[in-house]
């Protein structure tokens, strides 16, 4: 898709330009998902995801508050349209989605070689594939919407896309200098 640059005023003059609608429920999500992750790490057993791991939750469970804290920062200078945002909200969503699946894979191989020696089968490995399924889904269609959207790219990128039926812009001459 192209897109047409807009200056910092033409861009807070847009009608799609502020923090509403979508953009504004995923922001409030992340931040809040965060910060219940972080507050997590001082209970006495962690919940959720991390709970698959059973000797290992409390590891995972890291991994887990450390990529969530980042991307509630992240979504904290997109609640006050910080220009950062848009070139950082992408990569975060992507260490999120990759810490949780590498720390789900490295520790499930755990669980497995633990049990292996137990002689009992590994625990919960439908549930965890399942679980690193849903947010691979999850993170490829937050950075479509993230990357896609006209309300991110006029908040934050200064661009809204360019109407198929204007006519191109022209390019400089790069001889008209020698002539």
């Amino acid at each position: 898709m192209a897109w047409q640059r807009l200056s910092i005023n033409e861009a807070e003059a847009h009608p799609l330009y502020g923090v509403k609608g979508w953009l504004r429920i995923f922001l409030v999500f992340f931040v809040v998902a965060g910060v219940a992750g972080v507050a997590q790490i001082f209970m006495a057993e962690p919940k959720g995801f991390a709970t698959l791991f059973g000797p290992y939750a409390r590891q995972v469970h890291y991994v887990d508050s450390f990529s969530g804290l980042v991307l509630a920062g992240v979504a904290v200078m997109g609640l006050y349209r910080s220009p950062l945002f848009g070139a950082l909200i992408v990569p975060a969503l992507l260490l999120r989605f990759f810490a949780t699946a590498i720390a789900a894979a490295g520790f499930h191989g755990e669980l497995v070689r633990d049990r292996a020696a137990a002689g009992s089968d590994a625990p919960f490995f439908d549930a965890i594939l399942l679980t690193v399924v849903i947010g691979a889904v999850l993170c490829a269609l937050f950075c479509w919407y993230f990357l896609r959207s006209r309300r991110v790219n006029v908040t934050y990128r200064y661009r809204v896309p360019l109407d198929p039926n204007a006519p191109p812009e022209p390019k400089p001459d790069p001889w008209a200098r020698f002539r």
